[in-house]
């Protein structure tokens, strides 16, 4: 974070959750001097105010087609509003930086790769249009209210069919 912020000038990173990590990242913060702002809520709540959304994960998913993989609500959330996300692959080399076709992906627990990250979106802000763009037709096309209520009942519909098979059966 100290060599992000002598590279990004008005850095302000925002921590959101009430996570198990909290105690020691606020310890790490002031130990080195971050400029971190911890906030209680949900991410969704403070979009308005964020270029970019990071949502790391500690066990991520692995993809053979890369993006394939479930990135959590927040990131979902932050697609759809345009803001470009940050988050962990499983099958990612350590130090490896996948900008994809929706989102920027790195191994889990992988600081340097991080960093790197972050500094491509500083740096390529503008470029990330394409990112952007592909990252909320497909949040608008799969996640809306109308979609999810669709895949439930299809979900709904698949185990009465299964019940009835099976009874059948007996």
């Amino acid at each position: 974070c100290k060599r992000l912020e002598d590279e990004i000038p008005n850095l302000k990173i925002l921590l959101v959750g009430e996570g198990r990590y909290k105690s020691i990242l606020e310890e790490m913060a002031k130990k080195y001097k971050i400029n971190i702002e911890f906030q209680k809520g949900t991410p969704f709540e403070f979009l308005p105010v964020m270029d970019l959304l990071i949502a790391p994960h500690e066990n991520p998913e692995s993809s053979k087609e890369k993006e394939n993989i479930w990135i959590g609500r927040s990131a979902i959330e932050a697609q759809f509003f345009g803001i470009p996300i940050i988050t962990t692959m499983g099958n990612l080399n350590r130090g490896e930086v996948l900008i994809g076709k929706k989102g920027i992906y790195i191994p889990p627990k992988d600081i340097e790769a991080l960093s790197k990250a972050i500094l491509h979106v500083y740096k390529n802000y503008s470029d990330l249009k394409d990112i952007i763009e592909n990252a909320k037709t497909f949040a608008k096309e799969n996640f809306t209210v109308d979609k999810m209520v669709e895949k439930t009942l299809s979900v709904y519909q698949e185990l009465v069919s299964e019940r009835w098979l099976n009874l059948k059966k007996m």
